[in-house]
């Protein structure tokens, strides 16, 4: 027997166990479960129990921490810390997990190194179930265990005495103590002769799949709540698995591996991962029956299947992989080969558990040393079952369900599978609502976008619809304002059918003008007075509307345009409307018309080189806002708000959302849209219900310490590019009880047709695009026009009530992207071709995921970069031009690559100039590469990978200015570090080195915070480098150090006086 009085050093397995218990307080407890026949007496049971820690000494450890040293060091007390718990009654099967929780959560059960406890069935029959701690034991030592206590207890007669007992009992000495065993596995990694084995995982692992995720796991509270989804193979269907990895010649265990490794794929596509694999430890003869523990999870880098490989090569493959592993097991260290602070040795892990001879089989086991969020266990033996072992805080049930479905697919050599959407019974954990119950959409296909409106406006004609800084406007006011408007629009000419163009800031008359087209039954075609007035020009003459509503001051913009010109006065709504108002203005101006009639015409970018305009029926228009008002549920009260241009529709969420369902939308002035602090100083005093906006947008502005006044007080929709992860949690850390809704949806589809509202803990990925709208239809298409499986990506075609006319004038454009869809409800019915590739989660989640073609959203705006090139070659003397987005930098910006023979700094600076004044500043390059020519491929076409790499850094070939003063070195720190350029110069245009609006934002923010002015947003446009802003705040120092010293004149001056009238009232009184 060992000399109880020293201590003993910790096997690298329990060093491991104890590590993870002090650092995260998972002791990693192992359980298991057996069944005992109708003659085990519980009487014997009990002694055979009290006898093992006799037999077994590490059952009386006991390890402490000693001073000076970094881990635990074990002692063999001559007393057992074990615990047999009363004998319990048990009503039926019961998962092994809730068992534990039953029998064995209490003190003395979680202290002890063995805890035990006797269930008796229904049946007569009673159960066993053991509990052991990490650093005491693992899987095989619990069934070792329980075959000698078995053993033990059958051995014994019923009418035995204590000396029969004793002469029955096991003999320890017989057996190897794992305090011995725990010194060879120390030597085992210690020793130089050992050194080429360990070497082996020195090459062979790869610690950084430590991180890898599947894209619909939340990010948890970092308490691992394990649940277990089993499936108990039909009969004949785990042999069939077996004849499988059999004619591949390979085993059963390597086949199932294989079948997890590719359904794990399906999500990380092709990446390379590890999957951590249970090794028992046991693989010499002499250590077949050590108890204590022995196996280790090592991260294997396993071989993907090759695409179009077969599974059967894929099995060998991983077979190999695995015997490879199993010959160096004993030199694997978790802490050594991937840290002290390393939690888990993978992400995914993965065992295969068979009875072998001298170990009892178990019902059923659970836990473990290493806290997996997601381990798969194949039982083979007497009970056969595949287990899915969850991280409940990380995967939602149904997800386990999908993975489950698509492993047994592949475990029966089924290339492709669909996920289930039913949640089977024998999971251990209930599962979460992953969507809120839908409200029903009461989809208004018989109506129009206009009808919604006036119907409220006669219901609630005092209700609030719009308030802004002119104050508020209610439903009869604008309602009549929009009456005026039409009659107007009649005068000159606008009939059903036709089109009118608003080119009015974002204020109440241009809604009314939007209304007011509508009532004539015309659509309206709305443009951003910001854009460049050759680009207005263009969409202008294509789209030929009847009438030009503008604001006055502007016609110089318009004057050589065929169609009229209607300006209005827009100082207030009044006057923009009763300015040669006649007699009966107010009447309604309403007519009918069919639902199927154009509402609006929203003009995007255009890979052809020509914005393209979209036509959107009313129909569309109120399926919408009947799907969007279900998803929203806001109260009737609400206020709803969107930044947004109304040249582009993501903020007709909130425009229609409010003006449709009786609600107020709040209009918010642009000079306030960039400027984070006067934002939130507005929305704290008045603040909105709802908010749609642009993550990025959102970003900045939260950046600039807009902080959480900036956030609506019921729901948060954002839409128009990802949200990510980082801003997801900020959001929730400003204000936990905000609903957070992603939204998505082309413009060809009428403003959205997917949302998805954020329950529970966070994405690690960020938020899935959602689910459908009512009405509408998403179709998952891979190259061959096939549905894809769950987790496969394929390109997103959409269906249903949602889908837009097509392009106004542009039939061959309309035919190549609205396409029959096939197996519709409706005969004649056309789906429209996204471009999105997306994947569907096992919830039905659609996930975005990238592009199929060169279209980039740059701040929520779609960009072709084929319509910025074009533009770029119609320039006089530039030969050819290839433009592509950039992602490299957070933000994606542009790039342009031109071959322009002979153009000097000159005709470059005026080719910018050129774009400026013919695209939005969106679709302006942040940079320019000059090439002799287009590097081209074989087959012709621009060879991207040989373009030289982008600088924006590059944006004037010219020799900079370097900044030399304090204020222009402290001036150009920041915008080296929002630009992310190396240098700048003090005449350096802050948009031509790829500055924008949102950056502005936090331009005013940094700079506000180091200077004693505070600058507009306005002021920033109209002083664009560094050299102008230093200028500017020099001035205002000049200015403010002008106005102090008058100041102190006149209190000098004041002192003065009243010191004069001080003496001469002094001077009269002594007189």
């Amino acid at each position: 027997m060992q000399d109880t009085s020293a201590g003993y050093r910790l096997s690298p397995l329990q060093e491991r166990a104890w590590r993870l218990s002090q650092r995260d307080g998972h002791d990693g407890a192992v359980a298991a479960l057996f069944a005992l026949g109708r003659d085990v007496d519980p009487v014997r049971v009990r002694g055979a129990f009290a006898r093992l820690a006799d037999a077994f000494e590490l059952l009386r450890a006991r390890i402490e921490r000693v001073p000076g040293m970094r881990d635990g060091v074990q002692y063999i007390d001559d007393d057992a810390r074990c615990h047999f718990a009363p004998e319990a009654a048990c009503e039926g099967d019961v998962a092994i997990d809730a068992l534990l929780a039953r029998h064995l959560s209490g003190p003395a059960a979680q202290a002890a190194t063995l805890a035990a406890a006797l269930i008796a069935m229904p049946d007569g029959t009673r159960r066993l179930l053991l509990r052991a701690p990490a650093t005491i034991a693992d899987a095989a030592s619990l069934r070792l265990l329980a075959a000698h206590l078995l053993a033990d207890a059958r051995d014994v007669g019923a009418d035995a005495d204590r000396a029969a007992l004793d002469q029955n009992a096991l003999d320890q000495n017989d057996l190897d103590q794992y305090i011995d065993i725990a010194e060879w596995l120390r030597e085992v990694l210690e020793a130089e002769d050992t050194a080429s084995g360990r070497a082996h995982w020195t090459r062979e692992l790869v610690p950084e799949s430590v991180a890898l995720a599947l894209p619909f796991e939340r990010t948890g509270d970092g308490v691992p709540q394990i649940a277990r989804l089993r499936h108990v193979p039909a009969a004949g269907r785990l042999e069939a698995w077996a004849r499988r990895a059999a004619d591949a010649d390979t085993h059963l265990g390597a086949w199932a591996l294989a079948a997890w490794q590719r359904t794990l794929a399906v999500w990380l596509g092709d990446r390379a991962f590890s999957v951590a694999v249970e090794f028992d430890g046991r693989k010499f003869d002499e250590l077949r029956e050590v108890i204590g523990p022995m196996a280790r999870h090592i991260p294997l880098r396993l071989p993907a299947a090759a695409a179009g490989g077969d599974a059967d090569t894929h099995a060998r493959d991983i077979a190999e992989a695995v015997a490879t592993a199993h010959r160096f097991q004993e030199y694997f260290d978790a802490e050594s080969a991937l840290g002290a602070h390393a939690r888990t040795p993978a992400s995914f892990a993965y065992a295969w558990r068979d009875t072998v001879a001298g170990q009892a089989a178990a019902l059923d086991e659970w836990g473990g040393e290493e806290p997996f969020k997601l381990r798969l266990i194949l039982h083979t033996g007497a009970a056969p079952r595949l287990d899915i072992d969850y991280d409940h805080g990380v995967y939602a049930d149904g997800d386990i369900v999908c993975l489950q479905a698509q492993l047994l697919a592949a475990l029966d050599g089924d290339a492709r599978v669909e996920a289930s959407a039913e949640v089977p019974a024998h999971t251990t954990a209930a599962m979460p609502a992953e969507v809120p119950a839908e409200v029903p959409a009461k989809v208004q296909v018989q109506t129009t976008a206009g009808a919604l409106f006036a119907r409220h406006a006669a219901a609630r004609p005092a209700a609030i619809a719009l308030r802004g800084e002119r104050g508020t406007t209610d439903y009869a006011a604008l309602d009549r304002a929009a009456n005026r408007i039409a009659h107007r629009l009649r005068r000159a000419g606008v009939v059903c059918g036709d089109r009118v163009a608003v080119c009015i800031d974002r204020n109440e008359t241009c809604i009314a003008a939007f209304l007011a087209a509508w009532k004539l039954g015309a659509a309206y075609l709305p443009l951003d007075t910001d854009l460049p007035t050759e680009r207005l020009h263009d969409v202008l003459t294509e789209a030929r509307p009847a009438v030009t509503v503008i604001e006055t001051g502007n016609e110089g913009r318009f004057g050589t345009l065929p169609n009229t010109v209607l300006a209005l006065q827009s100082a207030t709504l009044f006057e923009a409307v009763c300015a040669d108002a006649e007699p009966g203005d107010e009447a309604d101006a309403g007519v009918a018309f069919d639902p199927a009639h154009v509402a609006y015409v929203i003009y995007t970018s255009g890979s052809t080189g020509r914005p393209k305009g979209v036509a959107v029926s009313h129909r569309a228009l109120c399926n919408y806002v009947a799907a969007i008002d279900g998803r929203l549920s806001l109260s009737p009260d609400a206020e709803l708000c969107a930044f947004s241009t109304f040249a582009a529709d993501l903020g007709y969420t909130a425009l229609y959302g409010a003006l449709c369902t009786g609600r107020a939308f709040r209009l918010i002035p642009r000079t306030l849209t960039l400027d984070g602090p006067g934002l939130a100083a507005l929305l704290a005093a008045q603040p909105v219900d709802c908010l749609k906006i642009v993550p990025s947008h959102l970003s900045a502005l939260l950046q600039s310490g807009a902080g959480a006044a900036l956030l609506p007080r019921q729901c948060l929709v954002m839409g128009g590019e990802a949200a990510g992860a980082e801003l997801i949690a900020q959001l929730r850390t400003l204000s936990p009880g905000l609903r957070i809704l992603n939204h998505y949806g082309p413009t060809e589809t009428t403003i959205g047709v997917t949302s998805y509202e954020l329950v529970g803990p966070a994405y690690r990925s960020g938020l899935p695009v959602g689910h459908a709208f009512p009405g509408l239809r998403l179709h998952l298409l891979d190259a061959d026009l096939q549905p894809c499986a769950a987790g496969q990506t394929g390109e997103l075609y959409i269906g249903g009530l949602g889908v837009a006319e097509g392009y106004l004038a542009r039939p061959d454009l309309t035919a190549e992207r609205f396409l029959p869809e096939p197996g519709a409800p409706q005969g004649g019915a056309r789906m429209y071709r996204t471009g999105d590739l997306v994947r569907r989660w096992p919830n039905g989640a659609i996930e975005w995921l990238a592009r199929a073609d060169d279209q980039v959203k740059i701040r929520g705006y779609r960009v072709e970069p084929g319509e910025v090139a074009a533009a770029i070659r119609q320039v006089g003397g530039v030969a050819d031009a290839c433009v592509i987005a950039v992602r490299d930098r957070g933000e994606p910006w542009l790039a342009a690559y031109v071959v322009a023979p002979g153009f000097g700094d000159g005709e470059r600076e005026r080719l910018r100039e050129t774009l400026r004044r013919r695209l939005p500043e969106y679709m302006v390059p942040a940079a320019f590469a000059w090439l002799d020519a287009l590097p081209l491929n074989a087959n012709g076409k621009v060879d991207r990978a040989a373009l030289p790499r982008p600088d924006r850094n590059a944006a004037r070939e010219t020799a900079k200015v370097p900044p030399t003063t304090p204020l222009e070195i402290e001036i150009a720190t920041i915008w080296r570090e929002l630009l992310q350029v190396e240098a700048v110069g003090v005449r350096d245009n802050f948009f031509d080195l790829g500055g924008h609006s949102l950056l502005l934002v936090q331009l005013k923010a940094r700079l506000d915070a180091r200077q004693s002015r505070s600058i507009s947003i306005v002021e920033l446009f109209q002083n664009t480098t560094i050299e102008k802003l230093a200028a500017f705040y020099g001035a205002a120092g000049a200015a403010g150090d002008t106005a102090a010293e008058q100041a102190r004149a006149d209190k000098r001056a004041s002192r003065a006086e009243q010191a004069k009238a001080a003496l001469m009232r002094q001077k009269q009184k002594n007189s």
